[in-house]
């Protein structure tokens, strides 16, 4: 009898740790799952070939300027990532962030003063699967806006 108890006692530890092992498991492995804001911006943001087909400054329209340039996100994870600007002579490197809600995005190009007003803090005044419009974060009168259309 004793025997049976210890028996049944053993059997249903190992059936609970087995459960509690399992369920952890898959726990684990949803963390790691990319949510569908992620899957969204890795499928038809991220390495993709973007252009500027309307940028504004300081009110004027400075779109001709950025007609030559060609613009990548690369990830390094779903948030972040290097950033590239390329034009018919020079390549300049940057990085992105964004926040988890894709909110915010954040670029950094250096070497390029044409590229200094880019390097801000942007806030996404609308996403598609082939353009996105950006306007700054800290400032939403009208004075910078960006347009980039994925090629």
């Amino acid at each position: 009898m004793i025997k049976s108890y210890f028996f049944f006692v053993f059997s249903a530890f190992v059936l609970f740790s087995t459960s509690c092992k399992k369920k952890e498991e898959i726990i684990q492995a949803k963390a790691y799952e990319p949510s569908t804001l992620n899957q969204f911006f890795e499928t038809y943001i991220l390495n993709k070939d973007i252009r500027i087909t309307q940028a504004k400054f300081e009110g004027r329209d400075t779109t001709s300027m950025y007609t030559d340039y060609t613009f990548k996100l690369y990830k390094n994870t779903y948030y972040d990532g290097p950033f590239e600007a390329i034009n018919s002579t020079d390549t300049f490197t940057g990085t992105w962030q964004s926040n988890e809600d894709y909110s915010k995005l954040i670029l950094d190009v250096s070497g390029n003063s044409a590229l200094d007003w880019v390097s801000i803090n942007w806030k996404f005044k609308s996403k598609s699967t082939t353009t996105l419009e950006l306007i700054p974060w800290f400032d939403t009168d009208g004075d910078r806006y960006v347009k980039f259309v994925k090629q």
